[in-house]
């Protein structure tokens, strides 16, 4: 289905649904036949300046404009219960219900523009909010392999063949003379390989291959790293300290943000145990939470996290069946981002917003 059908039919759709009343027999229905935890916990990245031209180095699906984050927290403010991530994983352990229309903010990162727009849209509407720190990036002009990986991909004259090179030192790097799925990304055309392919496609290899392909692409492409080391992109302690007495909290997003199933049992706890240390030092509170990079986990990733000392642990969707996770250390959410709420017309959508909280549709 092309994109600005679907697109229509899901705005249309979901004005259909909010405002006749559909709507609320749907959460009703879910509440009572056990399909609804009773809360939601939302997942955001970044909010960004639509007028940014580095803007394109980061996944559409990772941001917000700073005027839609406005607008979707004070629907938020106006129709739920907003709380703080440590208070409802109290609510959870103590086996109370959570109230209807509980609602937790969250980011992961510990994106610069968090500070910049985003803490005044919180602070202004009395917003808590949870943001998952991955330390090693903090006060570092350093930038995320994705990151670079976006760079290299926006800034190339040929988009096509930094998906090739992705492709070949991937297939070297593993001793091979492919690796799946990459004969289809090395034949594609411009356009259809895009950043999220190749991100993705990235996510299956060693977190050191992804570092060395990364760099290998932006000096390929004329972009070597120093170029991006004079914007800082990720928080820094003094801003942390401010958010932190503003009322925000924050968690471990490990130290590095490696994806911890693909490391050693003593990697990942290195991860675990290091960035909590770190966080509980510079920020003189107990740290509690942790949110799981690219939300993997497993049963081992799980028990090393309970191991670490954390009380709770939250990953990137939810379940398929939509119930509560199985316990605290899987809790599930729901990635907002620009598009989310975004109607045919551009302009944000509460009906829109609503039905992609409460995952009403199958698409977004």
């Amino acid at each position: 289905m092309p994109l600005g059908l679907k697109r229509l039919i899901k705005h249309f759709s979901a004005i259909a649904v909010y405002y006749s009343g559909l709507f609320r027999l749907v959460l009703h229905w879910r509440k009572y036949s056990g399909r609804d935890s009773g809360y939601i916990i939302l997942m955001y990245h970044r909010v960004v300046d639509p007028e940014d031209p580095t803007n394109r180095y980061t996944q559409a699906g990772m941001s917000v404009t700073h005027e839609t984050f406005k607008k979707q927290v004070a629907f938020l403010a106006d129709k739920y219960r907003i709380l703080p991530l440590r208070e409802l994983v109290t609510e959870l352990g103590s086996g109370r219900p959570p109230s209807p229309g509980t609602v937790v903010i969250t980011f992961d990162d510990g994106w610069q523009d968090n500070y910049r727009f985003g803490l005044p849209v919180l602070v202004n509407y009395r917003a808590p909010a949870t943001i998952f720190l991955a330390t090693d990036f903090i006060e570092s002009n350093e930038l995320f392999w994705f990151l670079k990986v976006g760079v290299a991909l926006a800034e190339s004259t040929e988009p096509a063949s930094v998906v090739a090179a992705v492709v070949a030192a991937a297939s070297a790097m593993n001793g091979s003379s492919g690796v799946t799925g990459g004969a289809a990304a090395q034949d594609s055309p411009d356009g259809i390989y895009g950043l999220d392919d190749v991100l993705e496609f990235m996510k299956r290899l060693d977190a050191d291959q992804c570092e060395r392909i990364a760099d290998d692409l932006l000096t390929a492409t004329g972009m070597p790293s120093e170029t991006w080391q004079k914007r800082r992109w990720i928080l820094s302690w003094e801003e942390i300290h401010e958010m932190r007495d503003q009322g925000i909290e924050f968690g471990s997003h490990g130290r590095s943000h490696r994806i911890l199933t693909n490391l050693s049992a003593d990697e990942a706890r290195q991860e675990l145990v290091e960035s909590k240390e770190i966080l509980e030092r510079e920020l003189g509170l107990a740290v509690s939470l942790f949110a799981y990079p690219n939300g993997a986990w497993d049963a081992a990733v799980l028990e090393l996290v309970k191991r670490a000392g954390y009380t709770a642990a939250i990953a990137t969707s939810l379940y398929p069946s939509g119930r509560a996770a199985p316990d605290l250390f899987a809790l599930g959410r729901v990635g907002i981002h620009e598009g989310v709420s975004q109607g045919c017309t551009g302009k944000f959508s509460r009906a829109l917003f609503a039905c992609a909280i409460h995952k009403v549709f199958p698409f977004r």
